[in-house]
Formats: C-alpha cells, sequence, structure tokens
C-alpha cells in the first residue's frame, strides 16, 4: 500500500537483505516529468571545414501532491569516444556533471502543487565529413 492506494504484490528474499531495502511502488502519477526540446535553439551551421550543432532541452516537474518533496532528476549529454567530435555544455541549470559518462544529476526540492523548469543546452562540434545522430 501507498498513500491508502494498494500499489502491488512482491516477494522479498530474506538471504538477500541488508541494513537498507530498496523496493520500486511504481509510478507516482502526481509527480509529471516532461523534456521537450527549444526548436529556437536547435541549430546547425558550418564553420570552416567543421559543423557546430547546439540544442536545448526544458525539463519540466511539476509536483501535484499536498507536500513538498525531494528528487533527483538525471539526463545525459553525449559523450564523444572521437577526439575530433567535441560536446561543449552551455547551460546546465546547475547539474552536478560526470564528464567521463557525460550524466547530469539535479537535486531538487519542489513545494506542494508547484512546478521546476530546469534548462539544459549543449554544442557539438564535429569535422564535416563524420556522420553524427544527436536526437
Amino acid at each position: 500500500y501507498f498513500e491508502d492506494a494498494y500499489v502491488g504484490r512482491s516477494i522479498l528474499d530474506a538471504k538477500s537483505m541488508m541494513d537498507t531495502l530498496t523496493i520500486s511502488l511504481g509510478r507516482d502519477k502526481n509527480i509529471v516529468i516532461g523534456r521537450e526540446k527549444v526548436a529556437e535553439f536547435s541549430k546547425r551551421r558550418a564553420i570552416g571545414s567543421n559543423i557546430i550543432e547546439t540544442r536545448g532541452f526544458n525539463i519540466i516537474v511539476r509536483n501535484k501532491k499536498s507536500q513538498s518533496l525531494k528528487l533527483t532528476v538525471f539526463d545525459q549529454l553525449p559523450v564523444s569516444v572521437v577526439s575530433d567530435i567535441v560536446i561543449s555544455p552551455i547551460e546546465l541549470a546547475n547539474a552536478r556533471h560526470e564528464e567521463k559518462t557525460g550524466k547530469l544529476i539535479w537535486e531538487l526540492t519542489i513545494d506542494a502543487q508547484q512546478q521546476k523548469d530546469i534548462s539544459l543546452k549543449y554544442e557539438v562540434k564535429y569535422p564535416r565529413k563524420e556522420k553524427i545522430l544527436l536526437e
């Protein structure tokens, strides 16, 4: 049971229990998260023998609950294994950025019935001869 509603049944393995037990309760319909591409920031331009593509996204987190909540939001920047391709963050909205994996982590506290917008923008520079897929 979660918030006075039956969410499901699970079997717990007592042999593998530690001092902490992580249980998924499924999706909470009172927390809404969306990720929208910002069309006016998503551009492609050529400079010399390179192409520079910029991408922008808005991540919208809405708390429809009657109490505030703490939430961790994860996203990721592209990661290049080719030295000719350079990914540069432009705006990460105070995210913790792990450069090796590209992982972005936001720790948010959202008041009841409130919404937070996170802006994510980055730039990818690569040689004209390369073919890349950013979406």
